[in-house]
């Protein structure tokens, strides 16, 4: 339903699938679809409008962003984009437990955070101790400590930067982090899509 983005764990044992349209990630057995076998294992329930996913570097866990909270009541509302529509409440990112979502996709969610206006894209540092988050009507990257998500969520959240207009793309390379700012919401005939370039270690452009 709306299927958007795809990953497979590193040791290729599972395949999730980030649909779009219903708030959910679907399971596969990468081995079962091999051999012809097209039945999912279950769904993991996330937030509206899933897109993002990304393993930390051992595997264990799967980091997904979705664009719109469930529970308007956890977060602020946004500011729709220039092309118009209305406030929505802001995005989350949710951890995921690989053992758990091989066996019971339905309660495999370790932890959720709400995550800024229209949260697109996730990436790690190459330690896995860092979460990169480009929040495309915020105009922002988000830096999250990857170990508070689950013991201490309040605190998770270490910077939030500005980069260009509608960030999507995002990437690490060794010290420096960069965004593809896409502006999507810009005018007809729209130029100056860039890159920003951030230096890791101060969280600046």
């Amino acid at each position: 339903s709306g299927a958007v983005y795809v990953a497979i764990t590193p040791d290729d044992r599972l395949l999730f699938v980030s649909d779009e349209n219903a708030a959910a990630l679907t399971v596969y057995d990468l081995a079962r679809l091999k051999g012809g076998d097209v039945e999912a294992i279950g769904r993991i329930p996330v937030g509206n409008a899933p897109v993002g996913l990304i393993f930390s570097p051992d595997g264990k866990r799967l980091y997904n962003t979705s664009e719109v909270a469930e529970d308007n009541t956890a977060s602020r509302p946004c500011t729709p984009p220039a092309s118009g529509g209305p406030n929505l409440p802001e995005g989350v990112l949710t951890v995921i437990d690989m053992d758990k979502a091989a066996s019971n996709p339905a309660h495999a969610v370790l932890a959720r955070m709400t995550s800024g206006c229209d949260p697109v894209r996730v990436v790690l540092s190459a330690d896995g101790a860092r979460a990169y988050v480009t929040t495309r009507s915020a105009n922002t990257l988000r830096v999250y400590d990857t170990t508070r998500m689950i013991a201490d969520v309040r605190h998770a959240l270490l910077a939030t930067i500005p980069v260009g207009k509608a960030p999507v793309g995002v990437a690490v390379a060794v010290d420096r982090i960069v965004t593809s700012d896409s502006n999507r919401f810009g005018p007809n005939g729209r130029k100056s899509e860039w890159l920003s370039v951030i230096d890791a270690t101060f969280n600046q452009v």
